[in-house]
């Protein structure tokens, strides 16, 4: 398979124990050599088309003094994919000064304002505001205002 595909025995050995994900070109190649659509690879369309209702008593809460945490998507984490919803009170901050490798997070802003913190550099959000970002950087956030802010904080790991 290597030799058809003119990548290293390496390479799909890597790819076959789950250790790297080839780029795209690999992909195809595999995908040529093997006469199987890039379908193949990716999820099935019966997993695509469950419905997954989680009503808020079901959901997941985490409290501290300066947050509420509700973990909205427990079925996501399986994949490495979480969606939270943050009551955040005033002048409090959020996200331990931490760093995700290999994932990417959206922040959305449903009310108040804050200031994200990325890469050394203050971000100010408002109401409506979204923030798409690498997590592999150091990132936080802090509620700059005198009220609760609300947020919707999605993390997506990198497949």
């Amino acid at each position: 398979l290597s030799r058809m595909c003119n990548v290293s025995p390496g390479m799909i050995s890597s790819v076959e124990r789950g250790l790297v994900n080839p780029s795209v070109d690999v992909l195809f190649r595999i995908c040529n050599v093997l006469q199987v659509s890039v379908d193949y690879f990716l999820p099935h369309t019966n997993d695509l088309e469950k419905l997954t209702i989680i009503k808020q008593k079901e959901q997941y809460v985490s409290t501290s003094p300066t947050s509420k945490t509700y973990f909205t998507s427990p079925h996501f984490e399986k994949l490495g994919h979480s969606v939270l919803l943050i009551h955040l009170k005033k002048h409090a901050e959020y996200g331990r000064r931490h760093i995700v490798p290999d994932s990417t997070e959206l922040v959305l802003v449903i009310k108040g304002s804050i200031t994200l913190h990325y890469m050394g550099k203050e971000h100010v959000l408002e109401k409506g505001d979204s923030a798409y970002f690498s997590a592999g950087s150091l990132h936080y956030i802090v509620n700059h205002s005198s009220e609760e802010v609300i947020l919707v904080w999605c993390l997506f790991k990198q497949l």
